[in-house]
């Protein structure tokens, strides 16, 4: 429910940025944040568990918002390739995104299940405190160092909003 609301006021943030790599640097900054400070929290408390609800819920806004610009990025890379390169290469860009997509999705989960067998997991039993630690590790520390590290990679991001007026008066010239 949170990712929907951090997409549905992503249009409204968006317009008042200069780049739009701010929205998920920042989303993703403050998503790593939270995510590592929650491996901290106690949950076994009332009030421990509320504040990883709420923090989670901050985090899924963030990574909605994030998430989305991601998607409102690669479009102006087209652009840019057509520029630089000469080639149109639109839909091999959309392509290559949703295929590192699905590697992606299929690494982290075949990950998950090799570390959470190489921890000891052992479905349908008590786990032992070191299994509850890795995977309290896994769900928190590791999605929170990563999500800092793709803040800090939006970082050189080149196209603001300047930049891809001036790829299209530049593309337009070349047409002319």
């Amino acid at each position: 429910g949170a990712s929907m609301v951090g997409i549905l006021i992503l249009g409204s943030i968006t317009s008042k940025l200069k780049n739009k790599a701010t929205v998920p640097m920042v989303g993703f900054l403050v998503s790593g944040i939270l995510t590592f400070i929650i491996y901290f929290i106690d949950p076994s408390t009332t009030a421990g568990m509320m504040v990883v609800y709420i923090t989670t819920a901050v985090v899924g806004l963030f990574m909605g918002a994030s998430t989305t610009m991601i998607y409102g990025m690669v479009p102006d890379t087209t652009e840019y390739t057509q520029l630089h390169y000469g080639v149109r290469a639109s839909g091999f860009i959309s392509a290559i995104v949703n295929f590192f997509l699905k590697v992606g999705m299929a690494v982290g989960l075949t990950g998950a299940g090799a570390v959470l067998t190489a921890m000891g997991y052992i479905a349908g039993v008590e786990q032992s405190a070191s299994v509850l630690n890795g995977i309290n590790l896994i769900f928190t520390i590791v999605p929170g160092v990563l999500s800092v590290i793709t803040a800090l990679m939006m970082k050189i991001y080149p196209i603001d909003h300047a930049t891809y007026e001036d790829i299209l008066e530049k593309l337009k010239a070349q047409e002319e």
